[in-house]
């Protein structure tokens, strides 16, 4: 049986919170940072987003580009309180729900469909309940696979409802004249580079050889944009909430040009995340270094171990000296340090000492030392080498 899936997306989920809350419809609002202080918008209302005002921008931009808007801080609780009530609504309507973020999720319908007339009605009644039960508005896109329906749920915002065709002919026929940012995945470095060759619309990279694409791009990334743009998705909806990576980042008081700060912050960093992989039972082999400028561009590095791991040491003799070769070529704003790629079965299973490993016993051995002392006595922090 063709699967119907559904992608429901909130529309400006922080700032309608707000504006729902507040009695704020109709007004521009800026949820994040205060225009006074050092900081960012997180979420901006539609009314907002009409003067430019968008999510990552300093706050004090956003308030030169609007300053009759209301700033209000950023309510992590209450955002995490709707977004439970919301998710209970979709867990109704069918089992098979996944989680995107906490304002969007896909939910598998197929077996739902005897409830209704048809995905178009029960994406319907969807929207009628998270309005009555909730009070926001959702914009839903309906289609036969995940990526379809993402892209479906974001063409009538705000409060839309979007049902993509189900053949595989008006497919293709639909996607042809998107731009090709619209692919999920072709971000703006990956936009750039597919412009550079010509590749404009759906349609050039419906067109272009395979074999072009994967000399240009790689075999793995050229093969899936090239089925993307087809229209293929094969993922099914997964209810699991296996963590995907594990990470934590600081955005300075201050901009700073400190190599040996910074050195000392991304060790910290390096240590919470060790500490939460640990905790949640989870070894990493993908590590990521992440640097944002003043000028907000951003720099990011990322590794991959030989065997997946939760050993602090072992992360800072990997990602420490490549630090410390970086040139840092103006003032940092944030860094941050995560780790990916979770192999479920290592976090399970038994870890012997074998004659590769003895050099890592004593740090096994003080990381579990530091852990109880954290779990019981609160933070703690160890001295760089």
């Amino acid at each position: 049986m063709e699967r119907v899936i559904i992608h429901g997306d909130m529309d400006a989920f922080f700032a309608s919170v707000e504006q729902m809350d507040r009695n704020l419809w109709g007004v521009p609002v800026v949820v994040g940072s205060a225009p006074d202080k050092r900081g960012v918008v997180s979420a901006a209302s539609y009314e907002a987003r009409k003067f430019g005002i968008r999510s990552a921008m300093p706050s004090r931009t956003a308030y030169q580009k609007c300053p009759s808007a209301i700033f209000l801080p950023v309510r992590a609780d209450r955002y995490r309180e709707i977004s439970k009530k919301i998710m209970a609504i979709f867990h109704s309507f069918t089992p098979l729900v996944e989680p995107l973020s906490i304002d969007e999720a896909f939910m598998d319908v197929t077996g739902s469909l005897r409830n209704f007339s048809s995905a178009e009605e029960l994406g319907r009644e969807i929207k009628r309940r998270v309005k009555e039960e909730v009070g926001l508005n959702i914009s839903i896109g309906i289609a036969p696979n995940k990526f379809l329906a993402k892209l479906a749920s974001d063409l009538e915002k705000p409060d839309g409802l979007t049902v993509l065709p189900f053949s595989k002919p008006e497919i293709v026929t639909f996607l042809q004249p998107l731009a090709i940012n619209k692919i999920w995945g072709v971000g703006r470095k990956t936009n750039e580079r597919l412009n550079s060759l010509g590749i404009k619309t759906v349609k050039d990279l419906q067109d272009i050889d395979l074999t072009f694409l994967i000399n240009y791009l790689g075999h793995r990334s050229a093969k899936s944009l090239k089925a993307l743009a087809f229209g293929e998705d094969f993922r099914a909806v997964e209810t699991s909430s296996v963590d995907k990576s594990v990470s934590n980042e600081i955005t300075l008081s201050e901009d700073s040009s400190d190599k040996s700060l910074l050195r000392n912050m991304l060790s910290n960093l390096i240590e919470k995340v060790a500490w939460r992989l640990r905790q949640k039972g989870l070894k990493g082999r993908t590590l990521r270094l992440k640097i944002r400028y003043a000028d907000f561009s951003n720099f990011s590095k990322q590794l991959t171990l030989s065997e997946n791991s939760d050993v602090t040491e072992v992360f800072r003799q990997n990602i420490l000296p490549f630090f410390d070769e970086l040139v840092i070529a103006q003032p940092v704003r944030l860094i941050g340090f995560g780790v990916a790629s979770f192999d479920e079965k290592d976090a399970n299973q038994m870890t012997f000492d074998f004659e590769e490993d003895k050099d890592l016993t004593h740090e096994k051995e003080l990381d579990r030392s530091l852990d109880y002392i954290r779990k019981n006595f609160g933070s703690v922090k160890r001295g760089l080498r």
